[in-house]
C-alpha cells in the first residue's frame, strides 16, 4: 500500500509531462524541444527510485519480491518459502546463520457499525537466512510469534466487546497502543527464555502457554466486533 501511494504521487507529478509528450509525438512540431520533457520525466523517475530505495531501507520491505500480508486465519499455510524479506549479508545469531525473522502486526479497521481487529504476517518483511532452509523447529518458533500477535488481537477484541461505547475511537486507539506494548514485552520474553528456539524445554512450555491463552480467548477469534 505504501509503494502504491508513492507511485500514485509520482504518477500525478509525471502526468502533465507525459501528456504533453504524447501530444507532441502525435503532432510533432519543429519548434518544440522534446528533450526538455524527457529530462523532466527522467528526473522524476530517478527521484521515485530514490524514494522507494529509502522506503526499502527504512521499512525493510522487499519491493522486488512483494507479497501481500497473510491474515492469521491462514497461519497454518505459512512455510519458510513465504519468508521473502531482505536479509543483511553476513548477519548471524550466536555464531550461526541458521536463523529466521518474522514480522507481524495488528491492524484496526473501522466500519459503519463495527470494527475489525486483524493480525497479519508480512512475507516481504520476514526472512530466513538460507532460502532452502528446512527446520521445522525454527519455523514453529517463528510462527508462535504470530500466535502471540493473534493472542493480543483477541485481547483487543475482548476489551472492545466489554466497552460501553464501542464506537469511541480515541479510547480504542489508546487501548490498542497499550496492548501493543504488552505484546512487544511478551515477544521479547519469548525469544529470551527460549533462546530463539534453542532451549527445547522452554520452547515447549511457551507453546503450551500460548495455546492455552488462545483457547481461553476462543470466543474472540472472529476479527469483527459489532457495535
Amino acid at each position: 500500500m505504501l509503494y502504491l501511494f508513492v507511485s500514485l504521487i509520482y504518477l500525478a507529478v509525471l502526468a502533465p509531462d507525459l501528456l504533453k509528450l504524447f501530444k507532441l509525438i502525435q503532432r510533432p512540431s519543429i519548434e518544440t524541444n522534446l528533450s526538455r520533457y524527457l529530462k523532466n520525466i527522467y528526473l522524476i523517475l530517478i527521484f521515485k527510485g530514490f524514494t522507494l530505495s529509502i522506503i526499502l531501507i527504512v521499512f525493510k520491505v522487499n519491493i522486488f519480491h512483494y507479497s501481500h500480508p497473510i491474515s492469521y486465519s491462514d497461519h497454518n499455510k505459512i512455510t519458510f518459502s513465504d519468508f521473502k524479506g531482505l536479509k543483511t549479508p553476513g548477519q548471524q545469531h550466536q555464531g550461526t546463520d541458521d536463523f529466521a525473522f518474522i514480522k507481524t502486526n495488528i491492524e484496526i479497521k473501522w466500519h459503519d457499525n463495527a470494527v475489525s481487529v486483524i493480525s497479519y504476517f508480512h512475507p516481504s518483511r520476514s526472512y530466513v537466512y538460507f532460502d532452502d532452509l528446512e527446520n521445522e523447529a525454527l519455523l514453529t518458533h517463528e510462527l508462535y510469534h504470530f500466535h502471540i500477535t493473534e493472542l493480543f488481537a483477541r485481547k483487543i477484541r475482548k476489551k472492545i466487546s466489554d466497552m460501553r461505547d464501542k464506537s469511541d475511537k480515541s479510547q480504542i486507539n489508546e487501548l490498542y497502543w497499550l496492548l501493543l506494548k504488552e505484546e512487544d514485552s511478551m515477544q521479547l520474553n519469548y525469544d529470551y527464555e527460549t533462546n530463539h528456539s534453542q532451549l527445547l524445554g522452554k520452547q515447549l512450555n511457551w507453546q503450551k502457554k500460548i495455546d492455552s491463552l488462545l483457547l481461553n480467548l476462543g470466543l474472540f477469534e472472529k476479527t469483527l466486533v459489532e457495535f
